[in-house]
């Protein structure tokens, strides 16, 4: 897509935004965008919206639906829940579990996203850490670093039949799918530019 270079004044050039990107970000008049140069590029941005709020009610739902819906929200860039639901739910065995302990431990892989609130029927969880480019660089660098290894555990541990070193590397993927988790907050917080 091309825009013209209009001058307004002496030292004023203006770009017009597409129609269709403005009303898909809900933009109005007075609001800010940010710019990204590099080289002959320039990266034009929303800003990131703060206290992005979500409300859930996941009564009823079982476990797969509960962690389902809080990834998500986090992965989608909400820095506010609040959730409800019943004080247990059934897993993929159809046990009984207490919900609450289900979404501490969905939260101990979800980078930033703490509980402020949790109650048996309610939990209000906020991001705490926020998000910068250059942590987002290191932890991107991070996760291909740590799927090498995970490939090299793996075939090391399927060749010598090495039963503990393969049950170990389920932890090695449960930091992997967090640090995926934290980039795609980034992402579709922040954009794609980065």
């Amino acid at each position: 897509m091309q825009r013209k270079i209009i001058q307004l004044g002496e030292r004023t050039h203006v770009v017009t935004l597409p129609t269709d990107w403005i009303k898909k970000y809900d933009l109005k008049k007075g609001a800010y965008l940010d710019f990204l140069t590099r080289d002959n590029n320039l990266t034009i941005s929303t800003k990131i919206q703060t206290n992005k709020i979500q409300e859930l009610n996941l009564s009823g739902t079982n476990s797969s639906t509960i962690i389902k819906a809080i990834v998500t929200a986090y992965q989608y860039g909400y820095d506010n829940l609040n959730l409800k639901f019943n004080e247990t739910c059934l897993d993929k065995d159809n046990k009984a579990i207490q919900t609450s302990k289900l979404i501490q431990n969905t939260l101990s892989q979800l980078i930033g996203f703490e509980p402020v609130e949790l109650n048996p029927n309610s939990a209000t969880i906020k991001d705490i850490s926020g998000l910068s480019e250059k942590e987002f660089k290191n932890i991107l660098r991070r996760t291909f670093l740590m799927l090498n290894l995970l490939i090299d555990d793996t075939i090391e541990g399927v060749r010598a039949k090495n039963k503990p070193l393969l049950t170990a590397l389920h932890k090695d993927h449960i930091q992997v799918r967090s640090y995926v988790n934290y980039s795609k907050r980034y992402l579709n917080k922040v954009g794609k530019g980065t």
